[in-house]
């Protein structure tokens, strides 16, 4: 899946993906918590962004920004 750069959105996607190419049945419980303890991974639900978010005109306003910032940061 991530070679493929195939976004995983649910457990269980990884969940019938090694059930398919291992000799194992895992359930979708196991997989969070394989994925919560073991790993220290989290998710949430992505929000949509905006058309303009990555227009030329923000990108500029954002690397302004950043450059203004840095130095006051330091």
């Amino acid at each position: 899946m991530l070679q493929k750069s195939v976004p995983i959105l649910k457990a269980a996607q990884i969940m019938r993906e090694v059930n398919k190419r291992e000799d194992l049945e895992v359930k979708v419980h196991e997989v969070r918590a394989v994925l919560r303890q073991r790993l220290k991974l989290g998710w949430r639900t992505a929000k949509p962004l905006p058309v303009q978010c990555n227009s030329e005109r923000c990108r500029v306003l954002r690397q302004q920004y950043a450059l203004k910032i840095m130095p006051l940061l330091r």
